[in-house]
Parts: C-alpha cells; structure tokens; sequence
C-alpha cells in the first residue's frame, strides 16, 4: 500500500545536461563537499501603483478604552486554569527504534511558524535535532514559513487549496497543490539550516500524475551543477527522487515546457533525529477538507505514522456570517472520522481557537437624535468558547483531547487584555497573536501536554 503511489521513481544525476526519461532510466549523481552559493531570488519589476480613488466611509474603527475593558472583564466568569485538567498524555510514549513524529495542521496562527518554532524551544531541542517528513508545497504562499532557509519562486506559479476545493478532488497531506503553465517558472529550495550545514541526502518531488496531459520537460540542478532535462510523460506516475553522494543544500526546479503540478516534497537526512515535526498549516484554512481525503494517498507516502496529530482549527470557521454551532459540530465529527481514517492509532490534540475581539465602528457624524452603534465586544469571544466546548465534546468520540487557547489567554475577552500588554501580545487586527504572543501559547501549550517527558529521558 505504501508504494501504490510510487512505482517509477527515479534516480536523478546533474553532471549533465541530457534529457532522460523517467521511465527509462536510473541515474545517480555525486555534488561536491564544498557548500554551494547562498540562493540569491532573481530581482522581479516592479509594478506600478494602481491609481485608486480614494474612499469615503462615515464610520471608524475604535478600540475599546481601558474603562470599557475594565468594566467588561469584571462581568465575565474567567478560568485560566481551564487547561491544566484537561490533558492527561500518558498515552503518548515515545518510539525506542525511531524518532517521535508530530503532525500539524490548522490555520494562519500555526502557518507562520512562530507556534512550532516556540514548541521546539519549548522541548530543550536544537534545530538540528528537529527534521520534517513532508514539506507542503506552499513556497510563496503568504503567511507560511517552511523549514528552509530560502526560497524562491517566479514566473507565475498558482496554489489550490482544499479548503475551497471540490470534495471529489483528492489532495495529499499539505491540503494545498503548487501549478505551473508558463515557461521558465522556477522554483528555489535552500536546505541549509542558519549556517552552512546541511544534512539533506535526498529528496522526493511528488508530482501530481493527473497533470500532465501531454509531455513536460522539467529542468532540475543541485547545489548550482549543471542542469538536468527530465522528461514526463502523459499518463504516467511522474513522481521525482533526487539523489546525491553529499548532502545537498539547494535544489532548483525550472519548467521547461508542458505543466506541472506539485503535491509536495519528501526529504531523507544523513543525519538521526529526535523529533519529527510537520506544520501544514494554512492561512485561511478550516477543517472541512479531512472529510474528504484520501487515507491512502497518505499513507502511501509516509514510513511510520504520527504519533501525535495536532488539530488547531476554529477562526475562520467561527468568521462565517452563518455560523451554527450544531452545523459546526457535524463538520467537526466529519472531520475526524476522516483523521481517524489516515491516523487511527495516533494521539490527537484539537486546540481551541484563540480569544477574538472586534472593533467598535462608530458613526463620524451623529444625525440629530441618533445614538452611536452599540456593538458586542464579545461576539467572537463567544463564538469561540462555544467552538472550544465543542472540539471537547465531540473530540472524545474521537480520542482527541481539547486544549482551550482561548483560556490560556485568559478567557472571554483575553484579546483586549493581550493587546494591552507591554510589548503587546495581540495584534492590533483583534485577531492573530503578535510572535511574543504565539511564543507565550507554545510554551503554555507543551507546559500543559508535558511533552517535555517524551525528551528527557
């Protein structure tokens, strides 16, 4: 089952410029110890300004004053120490022959990398000793950090995601497809951690095999060797193993005629690990599309399974003009029953969304007899606790427990008091965290999980 997906892999070798059939042909290369150039991204036009109009609006938006603050927190029940009950991780034991692996997917608070990051902080673990299994191929989508150390990308590459996605349409792991037509989009990968170091050995191109409906030419290079044509045929299984003798710092991929669709990316390291840690996160991004995937698509790529899946959706669901709490909590159960499908045996932690504020719009100029909009600073607040309770709730059917972001900032209304905090932990967007406030959620987080015993040993 694990190779259903791979029957035609390629060895790829770059002291040439021949063209090779997949199909065809096993070719190994071997790159020199020297490290390559540092990438340097091809400088792109700018684009002139568009003229706009400019907009006139008879509202502004305000944030709440201290008083008004003061006076709705002292109204509402708030328990900070919701979550130190709530996990109870003895299930989670970590491999004797492997290192434990960790899944992450959810939405802008987890794509930037700033959670991850902290929770790697947070462990006592180098950056060296944290490896990923799969790298989306979300390379200059906005919002999301990958664990490179550059990229660079041109020439008019496109993204389709599964969350607003046909269900019929089967996505791999990342939930998000990388697309190429024109001629000479390039594609930039460094490797290298922040120094010179690298211990990529190979890496694995998955290549969409219901995207090339006619022959497409692909260059490749490693580490600035000379380029190597490979050559896809339509209706075949397309997918792409780079191999080296050295470990490799950068890769180049540049579409020389046809289209291509990537579906990810899946390094080999020289080096051991102690921790796997894929982030899929997405901005935007809500659960919905775990109802439709594949569980053999994903296995089909992955050695070992997660040990730990890791769920941290809920904003953008709660965004919904039409929100419902029981339509939510049909999408949620869907959901699960499609993690459940790819991951039956991992833990699963659901993370609750973070506490939202909202500002108050109100009138520039007061018609006579008319009083400003009254607004309910709280809308989203509650929202989200509902969302909260409901991924407990519904969670358990599913063996997945609930940790509350909401209650680690303090509850209802935690978002004006992290606004106010100096430096500030809250954006002044109402919505995302600012890095020190996502850094102070990771350490909250693997405080209550006490993942810290998986590595002390």
């Amino acid at each position: 089952m694990k190779l259903l997906y791979f029957f035609s892999l390629a060895l790829l070798t770059l002291t040439g410029a021949t063209q090779q059939s997949l199909a065809e042909q096993l070719i190994t290369f071997q790159n020199t110890t020297s490290p390559a150039p540092h990438l340097i991204c091809p400088t792109k036009k700018p684009t002139a300004p568009k003229k706009t109009q400019p907009t006139v609006t008879d509202t502004v938006n305000e944030l709440p004053s201290q008083d008004e603050l003061l006076q709705l927190l002292s109204s509402q029940p708030i328990d900070p120490g919701n979550n130190t009950k709530l996990l109870e991780l003895t299930l989670l034991k970590k491999p004797v022959d492997r290192p434990y692996r960790i899944g992450l997917w959810g939405d802008s608070h987890t794509a930037a990398g700033f959670f991850s990051e902290e929770m790697i902080q947070s462990l006592q673990l180098n950056k060296e000793d944290v490896q990923t299994s799969f790298i989306p191929p979300s390379i200059g989508r906005g919002g999301v950090r990958l664990p490179l150390r550059k990229t660079c990308s041109g020439g008019g590459w496109r993204f389709t995601h599964a969350y607003n996605s046909e269900p019929s349409t089967n996505f791999y792991p990342g939930l998000i497809r990388l697309h190429a037509e024109n001629v000479n989009s390039y594609l930039w990968l460094d490797f290298r951690n922040q120094g010179q170091s690298t211990s990529l050995q190979s890496l694995r191109v998955l290549i969409d095999r219901h995207s090339t409906p006619v022959k497409t030419l692909l260059g490749v290079s490693v580490d600035d060797q000379a380029e190597k044509i490979i050559e896809i045929l339509p209706n075949s299984d397309p997918q792409i193993q780079i191999n080296a003798q050295n470990p490799i710092s950068t890769i180049k991929l540049r579409l020389v005629s046809g289209t291509i669709v990537l579906n990810g990316f899946i390094p080999s390291y020289s080096s051991p690990a102690k921790l796997i840690l894929d982030t899929m996160a997405i901005p935007s991004a809500t659960m919905k599309p775990w109802a439709f995937i594949d569980p053999l698509i994903f296995s089909s790529i992955q050695k070992d399974p997660y040990d730990l899946v890791i769920f941290a959706y809920g904003t953008n669901e709660g965004a919904q003009p039409n929100w419902n709490a029981t339509q939510y909590g049909d999408d949620l159960r869907a959901a699960l029953v499609g993690m459940r499908k790819a991951y039956p045996e991992a833990a699963c932690v659901l993370i609750g969304p973070t506490d939202r504020g909202l500002y108050n719009q109100k009138a520039r100029k007061q018609k006579k007899g008319v009083n400003p909009a009254k607004y309910d600073m709280l809308k989203y607040s509650k929202i989200h606790h509902q969302i909260t309770q409901i991924q407990q709730t519904i969670g358990q059917e599913y063996a997945c427990i609930s940790w509350s972001w909401q209650a680690a900032m303090g509850g209802m209304g935690g978002a004006y008091q992290w606004l106010y905090t100096s430096p500030p932990l809250m954006s002044r967007d109402l919505t995302h965290l600012t890095i020190s406030g996502y850094q102070k959620s990771a350490q909250e987080f693997i405080k209550s999980l006490q993942l810290q015993s998986l590595f002390n040993n």
